[in-house]
């Protein structure tokens, strides 16, 4: 019996809206504006420059990868200095920009070579600018990614 008056007067207070209901949060548009998406949350990935004539939205991303790849094999430097110490993998992360540009580079996981990992940003940042990522609505996102990088060598 008491149980079922608990329940009842819960009940009750509940529809009269005694419990007085919080102020709506404001949502600030901007803010979301500038929400960074993952590759798989967006709805057209980010094409490469040379990767634009590929009808397929697979292709279009492996073509992606390869061009990036590409990109950090031709230009990064092994310097004499680098190679005293021993080269690693270095996992760099960026953001791909609206309007296609490269930003926010950083390390997310060393190589343990300060040198290594230098280098490594300075490849990443010099990516040239792409079509960026399309989200919902047809519109231009700001989308994040992840790229390792391989340095290694052997100390004769």
């Amino acid at each position: 019996m008491l149980l079922r008056t608990l329940v009842v007067a819960f009940s009750i207070l509940s529809i009269t809206g005694l419990g007085q209901t919080p102020d709506p949060i404001p949502v600030d548009y901007d803010e979301l504006d500038d929400e960074v998406l993952t590759f798989i949350s967006v709805e057209f990935l980010p094409v490469y420059p040379g990767c634009e004539n590929e009808d397929d939205e697979d292709v279009k991303f492996q073509c992606f990868q390869t061009k990036i790849q590409e990109h950090i094999i031709q230009n990064f430097t092994i310097t004499r200095e680098m190679q005293k110490e021993p080269g690693g993998k270095v996992w760099v992360e960026f953001i791909i920009e609206k309007d296609g540009s490269i930003s926010s580079t950083e390390v997310s996981r060393s190589s343990g070579n300060k040198l290594v990992d230098a280098e490594a940003l300075r490849i990443v940042s010099s990516l040239p600018a792409m079509t960026p990522a399309i989200g919902e609505n047809n519109t231009p996102v700001r989308m994040r990614y992840t790229v390792p990088i391989n340095a290694n060598w052997t100390n004769d």
